[in-house]
C-alpha cells in the first residue's frame, strides 16, 4: 500500500496546476517531441532530487532549510512562473507564432504550428537542447523545495521501514518523471498535430500563458502570507508564552 501510493501519488502531483503552467510554457517554446519529452524527464529529476536530499536530511533528524527561509521557494516558483507566462505571450503577440497549411497527396490537409524565434536556430543546437534541459531540472528543483511533494516526503517519514520509506520516494519521483513526460510529450502533439486555425492557436497559447502567470502570482500571495502569519501562530503555541 505505501509503494502504491508513492507511485500514485507522484502522478498525481505532476499535473498541479503551478507544475503544468511553468512545463508548458517551457514547451511551449520547444516544438519538438524529443525534447519535450526529455523536458518533463529534466524536470522530474529535479523534483525527485530535492525530494531525495530532504528526505535524507529528515531521515538524520536535519533541518533542510533554515527558518529564516520558508516561503522564499514559493516566491521564487511565483516569480519564474509570471515571468515565463509573459515570455511566451509576447511571443504570440509579436507574431513569432505562425501556421503554415500543409496539403496531402489524398487531399487532407492538416495546420503546421511553429515559433519563428525557435526555427531560427539549427535543429540539432545541442547547446541550446542542453539549455533548455537545464531551465527543465532547476525548475523541477524549485517545485521540489516549494510544493506539497515536501510535505509528502515528510509524511513518508512514517513509513513501516526505513526500505519502504526510500522506496515510497523514489516510486514517487518516478511517477512524477513519467506523468510530466508523458504530458509534455502528448502536449507537443495536441498543439501541433492538429488542423489548427492561426486564430484559435494564438489564443489557446495567450490562454495558456496567462494562467502560467496568474498561477505565479497566486504562488506569490500564498508565500508572503505564509511569511506574514508565523509569527503569529508562533505566539499561540502553547507554553510559548
Amino acid at each position: 500500500l505505501w509503494l502504491a501510493s508513492g507511485l500514485l501519488a507522484g502522478v498525481r502531483h505532476a499535473f498541479e496546476p503551478d507544475h503544468m503552467a511553468a512545463v508548458s510554457a517551457l514547451v511551449a517554446r520547444e516544438p519538438n517531441s524529443r525534447l519535450a519529452l526529455r523536458l518533463g524527464l529534466a524536470w522530474g529529476a529535479g523534483h525527485s532530487l530535492v525530494l531525495l536530499a530532504v528526505f535524507g536530511f529528515v531521515s538524520l533528524g536535519l533541518s533542510f532549510l533554515p527558518d529564516s527561509m520558508e516561503g522564499w521557494p514559493d516566491r521564487i516558483v511565483g516569480g519564474v512562473l509570471i515571468l515565463l507566462g509573459a515570455v511566451v505571450i509576447h511571443d504570440v503577440l509579436s507574431g513569432r507564432w505562425h501556421v503554415h497549411m500543409h496539403d496531402h497527396d489524398d487531399g487532407h490537409a492538416h495546420a503546421h504550428l511553429h515559433n519563428h524565434a525557435v526555427s531560427e536556430i539549427h535543429e540539432h543546437d545541442h547547446g541550446r537542447a542542453i539549455l533548455s534541459l537545464g531551465r527543465s531540472l532547476a525548475m523541477g528543483m524549485l517545485h521540489g523545495l516549494a510544493g506539497s511533494g515536501l510535505l509528502m516526503a515528510l509524511a513518508w517519514s512514517a513509513a513501516p521501514s526505513a526500505l519502504h520509506r526510500w522506496m515510497t520516494i523514489c516510486l514517487y519521483g518516478a511517477g512524477a518523471m513519467g506523468a510530466m513526460a508523458a504530458m509534455t510529450y502528448a502536449s507537443i502533439h495536441g498543439f501541433f498535430s492538429h488542423d489548427l486555425r492561426e486564430v484559435n492557436s494564438r489564443k489557446s497559447f495567450k490562454s495558456l500563458d496567462t494562467k502560467s502567470s496568474r498561477f505565479g502570482g497566486a504562488s506569490l500571495h500564498r508565500a508572503q502570507a505564509a511569511v506574514f502569519q508565523q509569527p503569529a501562530r508562533r505566539r499561540t503555541r502553547p507554553g510559548s508564552v
